[in-house]
């Protein structure tokens, strides 16, 4: 059991990459540096104009987990920390219901960040995510993201299954204080 075991997981490590190595164009977006990442400081709607997925909900992107939709007030608000660290708040209207500073870098112009999670009671259910989510600002200064998560493993030890789902260009718009 053991070498089965070591052997799922030798697979998982070697085999699994979720990459957002090719940059989709669009000339409608801020290159972000060190010097320029402020301008993500702002709030966001939690939709995308290209709503379909869990791509386009920016609650599955940056906590990926404790699903909690409350109604049509909710948005995002994003601080920059550092270079490497933005500070993220789900609030609905007045009240923050999740917050968590997130650790990513900058890279051709993106915040990029990478998530693992690995699950393994190897009984009945394992579980490989490795997903990147990245930003950036459109010029009229909504947040753009492009987001990549392979997931793999095995329900009730023989039901096998993989997943592969790419977003690419979605449109979060900004929320002017009012």
């Amino acid at each position: 059991m053991k070498q089965i075991i070591f052997l799922h997981l030798f697979i998982i490590f070697s085999s699994s990459c979720s990459c957002l190595k090719t940059n989709v164009y669009n000339s409608d977006s801020v290159v972000l540096t060190a010097s320029n990442l402020t301008l993500l400081d702002g709030k966001y709607e939690r939709f995308s104009k290209q709503q379909g997925t869990n791509a386009g909900d920016l609650y599955w992107a940056f906590f990926d987990r404790g699903y909690n939709h409350r109604g049509n007030t909710e948005f995002f608000e994003l601080k920059v920390i550092n270079k490497n660290k933005l500070k993220v708040l789900y609030i609905d209207e007045y009240e923050t219901i999740k917050d968590k500073i997130m650790k990513g870098e900058i890279k051709n112009g993106y915040f990029e960040f990478k998530r693992k999670y690995l699950f393994i009671p190897a009984v009945y259910v394992n579980l490989y995510r490795d997903s990147k989510f990245r930003i950036r600002l459109t010029k009229d200064n909504n947040l753009l993201a492009d987001y990549n998560q392979i997931s793999f493993g095995t329900f009730v030890v023989i039901v096998p299954f993989y997943e592969n789902e790419k977003a690419n260009n979605m449109i979060f718009k900004r929320i002017e204080n009012e």
